[in-house]
């Protein structure tokens, strides 16, 4: 398994900054980066294990989060991205999202370490 501080500092780095740089860019977002979010949202399946039926632990509903709500929003994103149908409204979304990842895994990464 991966370590945890590690996971939030990808999601600081990689994700919530790709996010708010998509959302700054609008529509000029070059679509090589929509294949790089779909491409990251197949990647949730790969290193996350599938949620367990029977638990409700918060680690459990982080998995059935992710599964559920984050992987089909982040391809509805990849693909309306390419197919240029994303509305101003949604990259302000975007932009508020990343910054959202940021400070939670920034807190989450802080408490982890100090």
């Amino acid at each position: 398994m991966i370590d945890i501080k590690l996971i939030n500092a990808f999601h600081i780095f990689v994700i919530g900054a790709l996010f708010v740089y998509m959302g700054i860019l609008g529509n000029k977002t070059p679509v090589e980066l929509y294949y790089v979010t779909f491409g990251l949202s197949l990647v949730i399946f790969a290193i996350m294990r599938p949620p367990n039926f029977k638990d409700f632990s918060y680690w459990n509903i982080i998995k059935w989060t992710h599964y559920i709500v984050i992987v089909p929003g982040i391809i509805y994103l990849s693909y309306a991205g390419v197919n240029d149908t994303l509305t101003p409204i949604e990259f302000e979304v975007l932009r508020y999202l990343g910054i959202g990842i940021i400070l939670y895994h920034a807190y989450k990464l802080g408490s982890r370490v100090f």
